[in-house]
Protein backbone atom coordinates (compact mmCIF):
# COMPACT_ATOMS: atom_id res chain seq x y z
CA UNK A 1 0.00 0.00 0.00
CA UNK A 2 1.31 3.76 -1.14
CA UNK A 3 1.73 6.54 0.97
CA UNK A 4 -1.26 9.03 0.09
CA UNK A 5 0.05 12.29 -1.28
CA UNK A 6 -2.53 14.35 0.63
CA UNK A 7 -5.55 15.85 -1.05
CA UNK A 8 -5.29 16.75 -4.68
CA UNK A 9 -5.21 20.87 -5.28
CA UNK A 10 -8.95 21.48 -6.19
CA UNK A 11 -10.87 25.03 -7.38
CA UNK A 12 -13.98 24.71 -8.02
CA UNK A 13 -15.79 27.58 -10.15
CA UNK A 14 -19.83 28.42 -9.89
CA UNK A 15 -20.59 25.51 -12.96
CA UNK A 16 -17.89 22.89 -12.21
CA UNK A 17 -18.98 19.52 -11.77
CA UNK A 18 -18.21 18.55 -8.15
CA UNK A 19 -16.71 14.59 -8.11
CA UNK A 20 -18.18 12.15 -5.75
CA UNK A 21 -18.11 8.56 -4.36
CA UNK A 22 -21.93 7.05 -4.02
CA UNK A 23 -22.50 4.23 -2.92
CA UNK A 24 -26.17 2.79 -3.26
CA UNK A 25 -26.85 -0.42 -0.52
CA UNK A 26 -29.93 -2.04 -0.86
CA UNK A 27 -31.34 -4.95 1.72
CA UNK A 28 -34.63 -7.23 0.41
CA UNK A 29 -36.51 -8.86 3.27
CA UNK A 30 -39.09 -11.05 2.75
CA UNK A 31 -41.91 -11.68 5.73
CA UNK A 32 -43.87 -15.33 5.53
CA UNK A 33 -47.19 -15.94 7.72
CA UNK A 34 -47.17 -19.64 7.98
CA UNK A 35 -46.54 -22.20 4.97
CA UNK A 36 -49.24 -19.86 2.30
CA UNK A 37 -46.12 -18.41 -0.09
CA UNK A 38 -49.10 -15.73 -1.27
CA UNK A 39 -49.38 -13.35 1.86
CA UNK A 40 -45.43 -13.26 1.53
CA UNK A 41 -44.63 -9.58 1.80
CA UNK A 42 -41.42 -8.25 0.08
CA UNK A 43 -39.92 -4.51 1.68
CA UNK A 44 -36.91 -3.26 0.11
CA UNK A 45 -35.02 -0.62 1.53
CA UNK A 46 -32.15 1.15 -0.08
CA UNK A 47 -29.68 3.68 1.71
CA UNK A 48 -27.33 6.36 -0.21
CA UNK A 49 -24.05 7.01 1.00
CA UNK A 50 -22.00 10.19 -0.03
CA UNK A 51 -18.66 11.02 0.30
CA UNK A 52 -16.94 13.97 -1.25
CA UNK A 53 -13.13 14.48 -2.23
CA UNK A 54 -10.82 15.89 0.93
CA UNK A 55 -10.20 18.80 -1.23
CA UNK A 56 -13.88 19.89 -1.95
CA UNK A 57 -14.28 19.77 1.44
CA UNK A 58 -11.65 22.42 2.13
CA UNK A 59 -13.20 24.00 -0.75
CA UNK A 60 -16.75 24.52 1.26
CA UNK A 61 -14.69 25.78 4.44
CA UNK A 62 -12.20 27.80 3.16
CA UNK A 63 -14.89 30.05 0.90
CA UNK A 64 -17.94 30.83 2.57
CA UNK A 65 -20.59 31.16 1.03
CA UNK A 66 -20.04 28.30 -1.16
CA UNK A 67 -22.06 27.79 -4.58
CA UNK A 68 -25.08 25.61 -4.12
CA UNK A 69 -24.67 22.06 -5.02
CA UNK A 70 -27.85 19.46 -6.12
CA UNK A 71 -27.57 16.09 -7.86
CA UNK A 72 -30.35 13.97 -10.00
CA UNK A 73 -31.25 11.05 -9.34
CA UNK A 74 -33.36 9.29 -12.42
CA UNK A 75 -35.47 5.91 -12.59
CA UNK A 76 -37.32 7.16 -9.46
CA UNK A 77 -40.80 6.02 -10.96
CA UNK A 78 -40.70 2.88 -8.71
CA UNK A 79 -39.83 4.27 -5.38
CA UNK A 80 -42.46 4.74 -2.71
CA UNK A 81 -40.94 6.95 -0.39
CA UNK A 82 -37.85 8.95 0.37
CA UNK A 83 -36.46 9.68 3.52
CA UNK A 84 -33.62 12.28 2.95
CA UNK A 85 -31.34 14.04 6.05
CA UNK A 86 -33.61 16.74 6.24
CA UNK A 87 -30.69 18.78 8.06
CA UNK A 88 -28.40 18.55 5.03
CA UNK A 89 -30.59 18.06 1.81
CA UNK A 90 -34.16 19.17 0.69
CA UNK A 91 -35.92 18.22 -2.98
CA UNK A 92 -36.19 20.74 -5.22
CA UNK A 93 -39.71 20.41 -6.47
CA UNK A 94 -39.11 22.86 -9.37
CA UNK A 95 -36.34 20.99 -11.18
CA UNK A 96 -37.67 17.41 -10.39
CA UNK A 97 -39.93 15.53 -12.45
CA UNK A 98 -42.26 12.30 -12.90
CA UNK A 99 -38.91 9.45 -12.46
CA UNK A 100 -36.27 12.52 -11.53
CA UNK A 101 -35.38 13.37 -7.89
CA UNK A 102 -33.53 16.46 -7.77
CA UNK A 103 -32.27 17.53 -4.85
CA UNK A 104 -30.17 20.52 -3.32
CA UNK A 105 -27.45 20.17 -0.17
CA UNK A 106 -27.57 23.12 2.77
CA UNK A 107 -24.51 24.53 2.46
CA UNK A 108 -23.85 25.99 5.84
CA UNK A 109 -25.32 22.50 7.37
CA UNK A 110 -22.68 20.65 5.29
Amino acid sequence: VGSSRGPSPLTIGMADIVPLALAFTETINAYFRGHDATKCVVRTVGNLMMSFPAGVVRVFTENPPPALLSFRIRNTSKWEEVIANSSILSKNTTQSSPGIHTYEFNMSNL
